[in-house]
């Protein structure tokens, strides 16, 4: 018991003479700070738009030059710079406050002496803003910082504010965005793979309409997810700049997109994926560095036409077909008065949740893979033509008998050959020849 309350008074000591501590420093930084509100330390209205935006560090800085919103990184790489992060930037450097202001001490210390962090804006008539950042203060989430020369008195500012905007990395400077288009629809794209070219223009904003190859249709989920990844800050990392592009796979390329908006184009090349099939290479538009992409949209990014186009065999609404026949045998069913019958007989069918069935798997055949140069089946295997139809529109799928696990098709809608399951030959078959 007598060790246990040793204890427990050593522990009160300790906390009192933190709390004291604690106090002291706060008295310090009061007596040594300006009354009042905070105080803005921005550049003043003198200062033009910056047309130079450093963030110097030791021996080492990052150098961006431009106007508006339209900077490039000059070192330590040659980059596109990150517009919405540098006007993030000059906004919080427009907006910044100091919290305190020590006067009345020295003004050596608090990190703020030597080559440290700092940012620094010049305008274009030369006039230069500097901002030299130093340690983070004991209390209240602070970071020493100093305005202007050597012998300006340090300032407290808020910690967040500094790290998020005033200290960042290379990555962060760098412009996040494989291409550097304007807000809006993009126009058309043109997406360049050997033997796989794709030519699609846009209808509206989940439509496209493919001129090459013709009569295919796009997949609006897969053509607007890649444009979406191009557009979008979606560069993960940079690789090495000692890489040769050849080994990337960006010299040449493994495919190249062409997003069009108006009378711009920017080409996106795409390479090979990452060693650890997390990512994919890509050399962004108007940009000598390769970046990263995710490799979600891999196939899609690389695989040309094959990969961005509506698979499903059928155009149709399923729901709504009435007749199903096959041209050139006698068999064929019908719908009338929400009734299916089977000629020649016309007598009422007795599955029809089976028949239904199957009409729901024939909308949802789509090509598992497309044999690329285009491989027909073989001219022993046996074709089967199933014609649907709804009261306004018909539709013709060939379906080829299988020569593996795969059998063969094509339609209306779908006029080259492609690879699916063997069942949709299997099923059909069966009813062309039995009708039930």
């Amino acid at each position: 018991m007598n060790l246990g309350r040793r204890y427990r008074v050593v522990e009160l000591i300790l906390l009192a003479l933190l709390l004291a501590a604690v106090g002291w420093v706060v008295q310090l930084q009061r007596r040594h700070s300006t009354p009042g509100g905070p105080l803005a330390v921005g550049p003043g209205p003198e200062f033009g738009p910056p047309v130079r935006i450093s963030f110097p560090s030791g021996s080492d800085s990052i150098v961006a030059t431009g106007q508006a919103d339209e900077f490039a990184i000059i070192h330590p790489v040659r980059d596109r710079a990150a517009p919405l992060f540098l006007a993030e930037v000059l906004r919080s450097v427009a907006e910044l406050r100091a919290k305190r202001v020590l006067t009345g001490g020295a003004n050596r210390g608090y990190g703020l002496d030597g080559p440290g962090p700092a940012l620094r804006l010049t305008d274009a008539a030369g006039h230069t803003w500097t901002l030299r950042l130093g340690d983070e203060a004991p209390t209240g989430s602070l970071v020493y910082a100093r305005v202007g020369v050597p012998s300006a008195p340090p300032l407290l500012l808020d910690r967040f504010t500094v790290r998020k905007y005033f200290l960042p990395e290379l990555q962060t400077v760098r412009d996040p965005s494989p291409t550097a288009l304007r807000p809006g629809p993009i126009d058309s794209v043109v997406v360049l793979v050997p033997g796989r070219e794709l030519r699609a223009a846009r209808i509206n904003r989940d439509l496209w309409r493919i001129s090459v190859p013709a009569g295919l249709e796009a997949d609006p989920v897969a053509l607007n997810g890649v444009v979406r990844l191009l557009r979008d800050p979606t560069i993960l990392s940079y690789p090495s700049m000692a890489v040769p592009l050849r080994t990337l796979g960006l010299d040449p390329p493994r495919a190249t997109w062409i997003l069009c908006q108006g009378l711009r184009q920017d080409t996106v090349r795409v390479g090979h994926g990452t060693p650890d099939q997390q990512g994919v290479f890509i050399r962004p538009a108007y940009r000598g560095a390769p970046a990263v992409l995710s490799s979600e949209r891999f196939p899609s990014l690389v695989g040309g036409w094959p990969g961005l186009v509506d698979r499903h065999l059928l155009g149709l609404v399923i729901d709504s077909v009435a007749v199903v026949e096959f041209p050139g045998r006698p068999i064929s069913l019908r719908r009338e008065h929400g009734i299916w019958r089977c000629y020649p007989g016309g007598n009422e069918m007795s599955r029809v949740p089976a028949l239904e069935q199957d009409l729901g798997n024939l909308a949802a055949l789509r090509w598992i893979r497309f044999p690329l140069p285009e491989e027909p089946p073989p001219r022993s295997a046996a074709r089967l033509l199933v014609r649907l139809a709804t009261p306004s529109v018909a539709e013709t799928l060939v379906l080829a008998a299988p020569a593996d696990t795969l059998g063969w098709a094509r339609g209306t809608h779908a006029p080259r050959w492609g690879r699916v399951p063997a069942s949709a030959w299997i099923a059909w078959s069966y009813r062309a020849a039995r009708g039930e």
